[in-house]
């Protein structure tokens, strides 16, 4: 009997202890993926923002600071105020110091915890082909401004991207998701690969351009490009649904697909053109993420000494950033969406025109 009762003892330790430990590594594996899940693009947003809105809104007098602590506080957190608001206006100092704020944040072990083991997770810069195009876009856009003031142009004509895509409509100048995907490979290929302090600004960047900057534009205005827009071609969003597009594919022998895709129908938000060396092209690689995204820039980037505001009733408004750019916005009902179009200041590297000329035979 007694040895009966030890038995039944025994069993139901292991069987407990077995318990607890299973509890205890589902529960691991619980915060582990529960971690993974929570650090994104997404949720560093977030984090950023109540950090910036927590540093702010804080009282200085709680702080228990000494005269030369309090007066250093109070720089910092009207400087971080003032230069959220002027970021988005060309002002290039404004600009870097929100950005290394907000870098400050995401690399934060407390705050951010992005790292050297979990960066590659956010964003999949070893995995080329699960990121967006818009990502390789604005990586590569960021490495060969690393190269120095022409860094941009060299590269962007070393790799033909200035030139035509033959079409039976004619010439078309289009940067394609394609077109990207092939330069990324070749190019990071050549270089060696992205560093950790390279994928930290990326992230940082794009953070960065999402909640305070110009989207998908925001590094077209660091750049040697004439001019940018964004919206100026397309289907306003929420008037017609594209996806009810049907096309009917009868098209003549040797069309190829890129041509095809030219028929098909696409949003407002889509729109992203720059103007390189006289040259209006298509930047069809990257595009606003949504409708909303292209109307919180276009409401942003004019503001800098802007008579008025963006309104239904003054639904067009021409002004001048501080660096001297110049800025057209506008919404409906004068367009049929809002849009933007920015003729940058002294950006673009002269060219002779003799070169211009022998561009142009090259070309024709």
């Amino acid at each position: 009997m007694l040895n009966n009762t030890i038995m039944i003892i025994l069993i139901l330790i292991v069987a407990l202890g077995g318990l607890i430990y299973f509890v205890k590594k589902t529960t691991e594996n619980s915060d582990d993926i529960e971690e993974k899940e929570l650090i994104t693009v997404e949720s560093l947003m977030q984090k950023v923002n109540e950090t910036f809105a927590a540093t702010i809104k804080r009282s200085v007098n709680d702080m228990n600071l000494n005269s030369e602590q309090y007066k250093k506080k109070m720089a910092n957190k009207e400087e971080l105020k003032s230069a959220i608001h002027k970021c988005a206006d060309g002002d290039s100092a404004a600009r870097a110091f929100v950005k290394q704020y907000t870098q400050d944040v995401i690399t934060d072990e407390r705050i951010g915890k992005v790292s050297p083991t979990n960066i590659d997770s956010i964003i999949p810069f070893n995995d080329p082909d699960k990121l967006k195009p818009r990502y390789k876009f604005e990586i590569l856009v960021m490495l060969w401004m690393e190269e120095g003031e022409r860094g941009f142009s060299n590269n962007f004509t070393r790799f033909g991207l200035d030139k035509p895509k033959k079409t039976r409509y004619g010439d078309v100048y289009d940067v394609t998701k394609e077109d990207i995907a092939r330069v990324y490979e070749e190019y990071i290929k050549e270089r060696g690969g992205i560093d950790y302090a390279e994928k930290i600004d990326f992230l940082t960047q794009l953070v960065y351009e999402k909640r305070f900057g110009l989207g998908p534009v925001d590094l077209l205005h660091e750049i040697e490009v004439d001019e940018y827009q964004g919206g100026t071609s397309g289907i306003p969003s929420g008037r017609y649904d594209i996806t009810l597009h049907n096309q009917t594919g009868d098209y003549p022998e040797g069309v190829s697909d890129y041509e095809k895709s030219l028929d098909e129908p696409r949003y407002s938000f889509e729109a992203v053109w720059i103007v390189f060396h006289g040259l209006n092209i298509h930047l069809s690689c990257t595009t606003f993420e949504t409708q909303k995204e292209l109307q919180r820039v276009t409401r942003n980037i004019y503001r800098y000494n802007a008579p008025t505001i963006l309104t239904q009733k003054d639904p067009k408004i021409i002004a001048t950033m501080k660096d001297g750019s110049r800025v057209a916005v506008m919404c409906p009902d004068f367009s049929d969406s809002f849009a933007f179009l920015c003729r940058k200041f002294d950006s673009t590297p002269s060219i002779l025109p003799e070169k211009l000329l022998t561009l142009r035979k090259e070309e024709g």
